[in-house]
């Protein structure tokens, strides 16, 4: 593993060939530290490779919109106002991940771990969270017209307030401790109690 020293976060590339910048399978980007902070030109616009892993680190309002983040570990991860409009986040672990105040407008979070995360006051206009595990996640708030949520895991979740108007729901499971906003009634837009 090759390291790069960017004010603090150890950054590397893991792969079994000597040229890590050749094209490798099963190769992973990789960047430690709680206190990482990778701002502007770094990743603002750069292909973020397949399987990154990014966990705990601090994006907060950094521009990563069209950024490739699928099935990429980003756990316990800070992005409060990071503008991640069309990002594709397929099959990301963002458990606990931090997303207040985020635009994840047309993002693709097809089959997300998003258990426990924060989406506080998102804007997530046509996002896919088809089959995102959200159980536990904090939607108070967020903008999801127009996204599609066939199938996401919703117990215990947190909707108040949130805008569905549009949002294709169909299949998508709740619990008794679900929360919806005022008036909104689950069965009348597809969705199943569990």
């Amino acid at each position: 593993m090759s390291d790069r020293k960017h004010m603090g976060p150890k950054i590397g590339f893991e792969s079994d060939v000597g040229d890590p910048w050749a094209p490798v399978k099963d190769a992973k980007t990789v960047v430690q530290g709680t206190n990482a902070v990778l701002g502007g030109r770094f990743i603002s616009g750069c292909f973020v490779a397949p399987n990154t892993v990014l966990v705990g680190v601090d994006l907060s309002d950094k521009d990563l919109r069209g950024s490739q983040l699928f099935a990429s570990d980003l756990r316990g991860a800070s992005l409060p106002g990071a503008n991640l409009d069309r990002v594709d986040a397929h099959g990301a672990d963002l458990r606990r991940i931090d997303l207040r105040e985020a635009v994840l407008d047309r993002a693709n979070l097809l089959g997300v771990d998003g258990r426990e995360a924060w989406f506080g006051g998102a804007s997530a206009v046509g996002t896919n969270l088809e089959q995102a595990d959200l159980r536990g996640a904090n939607l108070d708030g967020v903008c999801l017209r127009d996204a599609r949520l066939k199938g996401a895991h919703l117990e215990g979740a947190s909707l108040l307030e949130a805008d569905l108007d549009n949002a294709s729901l169909l299949g998508a499971t709740y619990d008794s401790n679900t929360l919806f906003p005022e008036g909104f009634v689950p069965e009348n837009r597809g969705l199943v109690l569990k």
